[in-house]
């Protein structure tokens, strides 16, 4: 009977943790232009194919709103910002459980997002409601037409109150 060739598995190349994208610099394009040492002409880059998400999280947010969202994108391939809406990345959720941002809500300001979604959760959706950040990029992301949603309670805690739900199907508890 012949051996069968199994080549072994690389454990090293496993990663707990899922890369956190980077938040696109905000240095102009002259000072990054002229830090470069390289001067030979290059081709413009390929445009990102994935889809650009952002996922806004505060003290009390519903996890399991959050992390799913969170996961199922990142699986499904998609570029996923964990923003906290807080003074810190470390946000405690409504069940006692310590939640982790990629970034600050203030360093998703001026970026274009595909997706907006918005967890629920109390006191959560009072804390996404009151960040005048994302309520600026969640009313950019319908002024330009771009998908924008909310689970559970932030519909009628933050989209109500910011006035997203006109002529909208909206379904909430």
């Amino acid at each position: 009977m012949a051996a069968m060739g199994f080549s072994p598995f690389d454990y090293a190349s496993l990663s707990v943790r899922a890369q956190r994208p980077a938040v696109t610099s905000k240095r102009p394009a002259a000072a990054r232009a002229s830090s470069s040492l390289n001067t030979a002409p290059t081709s413009a880059p390929l445009p990102s194919l994935k889809k650009k998400v952002l996922v806004p999280i505060g003290m009390g947010t519903e996890e399991m709103e959050a992390v799913i969202l969170v996961d199922v994108l990142r699986r499904a391939g998609a570029e996923v910002f964990m923003a906290s809406v807080e003074t810190e990345l470390m946000v405690e959720a409504s069940s006692g459980t310590n939640l982790v941002a990629d970034v600050c809500i203030d360093e998703c300001a001026d970026e274009v997002f595909d997706l907006v979604a918005l967890p629920g959760g109390m006191p959560g959706s009072v804390r996404l409601r009151d960040c005048e950040v994302l309520r600026r990029i969640t009313v950019r992301q319908a002024e330009e037409k771009r998908l924008y949603g909310a689970i559970c309670a932030a519909p009628a805690v933050a989209l109500m109150h910011w006035g997203l739900h006109k002529r909208k199907q909206v379904t909430f508890n």
